[in-house]
């Protein structure tokens, strides 16, 4: 396949997005501002609550709305007096959405985990046979999906290492001999 040049910059996403970075500058402490630290205490405090060492469904939803309604209620408020509060306030909004991705796909895990420390009350059997894959979270349109994959969906590990690092071929059954 040939590349015909860089592709095209949409010229009004660079715009949105700009605005979205910049937004927290814009805003001012006060009676509606919320500090990053609040932030990212409420996102703190809702993992801790809601997906702790124990889980269930019912328990995991509150913290996936909690998510939700911190991102969407209370971020707006942010606020950034200089470079170094803008940094955490855009970190403490990719923190957030880490958490919804975590919850996601401990949601989408319908089984419980010795290996993975993960532990549900609803589904309390420990690894069951059904359920040794990995499960993938991703965005499309907007919402969240979730699938699973096979454990060896991408072959066998040592060969496909050696075969795509040509500085490492051979190096184990060099050491080995």
């Amino acid at each position: 396949m040939k590349l015909e040049g860089p592709p095209a910059i949409d010229s009004a996403q660079v715009e949105r997005e700009r605005e979205r970075v910049y937004a927290p500058t814009k805003r001012k402490p006060g009676r509606n501002g919320v500090d990053w630290k609040e932030l990212r205490f409420a996102g703190a405090r809702a993992m801790q609550n809601y997906c702790g060492a124990v889980r269930n469904e019912g328990m995991m939803k509150i913290g996936l709305k909690w998510i939700e309604d911190i991102k969407s209620e209370h971020y707006p408020d942010a606020y950034a007096s200089n470079p170094h509060i803008l940094l955490r306030v855009l970190e403490t909004y990719n923190i957030l959405t880490v958490d919804e991705i975590v919850l996601e796909a401990c949601m989408a895990r319908k089984a419980s985990s010795e290996v993975l420390g993960h532990f549900r009350q609803d589904y309390p059997e420990i690894d069951p046979p059904g359920w040794h894959k990995w499960i993938t979270v991703k965005q499309v349109d907007g919402a969240t999906r979730s699938g699973d994959l096979a454990l060896d969906f991408q072959g066998d590990l040592a060969g496909n290492y050696e075969a795509h690092n040509p500085d490492y071929r051979g190096y184990l059954k060099k050491k080995k001999a």
